[in-house]
């Protein structure tokens, strides 16, 4: 039968602008859902809880920092310039690298870091909205119930309130991924298992949480993929493990400085009873039902998407999203520590162990249940639409949208958002103790004091680093090196002369920062210290930048030749 051309790329026009307009509508229900977030984003920054401030930090400086790496020194991307002199101090925490593909271009054009992470975060939603659809069209979802599907996948697990921890699972990768798969079954070309390789190189890069959620997401529906009855079923199985073995190897050469960066000090103890009490409240949380960690509008389909495993067309599909479910359940309840427990011998043993230690907020493996369970909604709200008088099943599937919209959707919109000081208030501030040490020259510099009446102001200082381009002697991140533990004490310890000779002489300290006294007792610790510095040996000169102080030292031994 003779092709028809014409009506060929008709159909494919046709396609892609439906595909636009579905986008587009993501974009507009969403966009209204995080309208006041968006109307402050180039000064404020998502904020759910005072403790994860220091993290909120600690992700824009990340960011920037690679961003800033990637365009100048790529070489020096591991060397981050925090916990000076100790070398690949990036690996105490992630690099999503992925995001670059957004955020470098974004602060390029603005100058603006705050902006261009929350441009990151803010995509993120309708991103994972419409690839989640696409995925369900492809699986021959109605439109209706794939909508549906696709809202209730962006606002699932982890995702209100939003925080900037969203950066280690961002969702979409997992849809994305799924639909690689199986358009490679359909047609197992090279051209796709190309496609399927490079979504699982950004899916690995973008942190390495989402790595092993893409992992097991990949190998379930993979093996369901690898299930149906079509020709060419070797040939998919070799294609598939071909792209997600490119993936891992190259997450593996780049994940080799994590594994040179040596010893860290990881406060031992207290990390191990903080990761037992999460995983506790994690099993917790499964007992008392699915429901509190998907959220009952996400939950409740889903449980009723179970009713697919009865229809033959279906039947792969629930029996899919139910062990996604089940697998993204078994994580989060601290499943990897069962490795841990295996008690193999020497280095096997160590190697079984690294997963449970590494992945130590098991809650974010929601994100995996979350995908499946979506797979399942979705599954129960094709079936009411298909089985139901059609009045009936618009009825239903509206009827989820708007309680997610009232649930999750209200909770987006009400977020609290904060200003970051460094970006904002004190930005000026750090911009001209960066004009004083270019003009004088470059060195570590210790800003003080760390912490103020609890609140740690290290992640601060790394912020207002992005302003003077000094390596900072101290840093917020996940795993600090030891010699951390000495540097803190001679922090302690001064104004001591001594303290002030053993940092020069094991960071090469050359520039102290004095934030604002808040009280006559931090002024006179201030004063003290500058005394002190004053009187010492090698010297210093002050600079009063309006309350803050700033103090250069003599040439430490180990002090750059530049600043970065």
């Amino acid at each position: 039968m003779p092709v028809d051309h014409e009506t060929e790329a008709s159909g494919r026009r046709s396609t892609r602008g439906s595909a636009l307009l579905v986008l587009l509508s993501y974009v507009a229900v969403l966009g209204a859902c995080t309208l006041p977030w968006l109307a402050q984003a180039a000064d404020r920054i998502v904020q759910f809880a005072p403790g994860s401030r220091p993290d909120t930090r600690l992700h824009i400086w990340i960011l920037w920092w690679v961003s800033h790496a990637l365009t100048t020194e790529p070489s020096a991307l591991f060397d981050a310039p925090i916990n000076y002199p100790t070398p690949l101090q990036l690996t105490g925490s992630e690099h999503f690298l992925t995001d670059q593909l957004v955020f470098t271009p974004v602060f390029v054009l603005t100058g603006n870091p705050l902006l261009a992470l929350n441009v990151v975060l803010l995509l993120s939603y309708p991103l994972a909205a419409f690839a989640m659809n696409r995925f369900l069209m492809a699986l021959e979802m109605g439109a209706a119930a794939a909508w549906a599907g696709g809202l209730l996948f962006a606002l699932g697990p982890l995702t209100t309130p939003p925080s900037t921890h969203l950066l280690h699972n961002l969702a979409f990768f997992l849809p994305l991924a799924a639909l690689c798969l199986t358009r490679l079954r359909e047609q197992p070309t090279a051209t796709r298992g190309f496609v399927l390789a490079a979504v699982f190189l950004l899916g690995f890069l973008s942190a390495y949480y989402m790595a092993a959620m893409l992992l097991v997401g990949a190998l379930v529906w993979g093996t369901s993929e690898a299930m149906r009855p079509l020709p060419d079923r070797a040939r998919f199985v070799r294609l598939a493990f071909v792209a997600a073995l490119v993936g891992v190897a190259m997450l593996g050469v780049l994940s080799l400085p994590y594994l040179d960066r040596g010893e860290v000090w990881d406060f031992e103890s207290r990390r191990e009873v903080a990761n037992v009490r999460l995983q506790r409240i994690a099993a917790g949380a499964l007992l008392l039902g699915p429901q509190k960690l998907l959220g009952v509008w996400l939950a409740v389909p889903a449980a009723l998407g179970l009713l697919a495993l009865v229809e033959p067309k279906r039947r792969r599909l629930a029996g899919a999203g139910l062990a996604l479910v089940a697998a993204g359940m078994f994580f989060t309840a601290g499943g990897l520590d069962l490795l841990e427990r295996l008690s193999l011998p020497g280095a096997l043993g160590e190697l079984a162990a690294l997963p449970g230690r590494f992945f130590r907020l098991t809650m974010r493996f929601m994100v995996l249940a979350g995908f499946g369970a979506a797979i399942l909604a979705t599954a129960f709200l094709d079936l009411a639409m298909r089985r139901l008088p059609r009045p009936f099943g618009f009825a239903i599937v509206a009827a989820i949208v708007l309680l997610l919209l009232a649930d999750r959707g209200v909770a987006l919109f009400s977020t609290a958002v904060e200003p970051i000081d460094a970006l904002s208030r004190d930005a000026e501030t750090y911009r001209v103790v960066g004009r004083i040490t270019a003009k004088e020259g470059p060195g570590p510099l210790l800003e003080l004091p760390t912490r103020d009446r609890g609140r740690n102001l290290e992640a601060e200082a790394m912020v207002g680093s992005i302003w003077h381009r000094q390596p900072l002697i101290t840093g917020h991140t996940g795993y600090l090196p030891p010699r951390r533990i000495e540097v803190n004490e001679k922090i302690r310890a001064l104004p001591a002369l001594a303290a002030l000779d053993g940092l020069q002489e094991t960071t090469g300290l050359r520039w102290i920062l004095i934030r604002p006294p808040v009280d006559e007792i931090a002024r006179k610790s201030r004063d003290d210290l500058v005394r002190t510095v004053v009187g010492s040996p090698s010297g210093a000169h002050v600079w009063e930048i309006e309350d803050w102080t700033l103090v250069q030292l003599g040439r430490g031994r180990t002090a750059p030749e530049r600043a970065w």
